[in-house]
């Protein structure tokens, strides 16, 4: 893919491979708040990765899902 391309892809959560050196420390609170979120009104917002996956963006709703169990 190009820089100027997007494609969006609906891939399973376990496939999603956390960004290693996020700056970003969510906490249980704000990770449970997004569950929340996502439990009241679904997935609004996309997750942002490359192309091998790598989370650039989602980092929390990444975490949020998973609590939440989906897949």
């Amino acid at each position: 893919h190009s820089l100027t391309e997007l494609v969006i892809e609906q891939v399973a959560v376990d496939q999603l491979k956390p960004f290693k050196k996020n700056p970003r420390d969510h906490g249980k609170a704000h990770v449970a708040e997004v569950a929340q979120s996502i439990s009241a009104f679904g997935m609004n917002v996309p997750i942002l990765c490359d192309e091998n996956l790598e989370v650039i963006a989602g980092h929390a709703t990444l975490l949020a899902c998973k609590s939440l169990g989906l897949n």
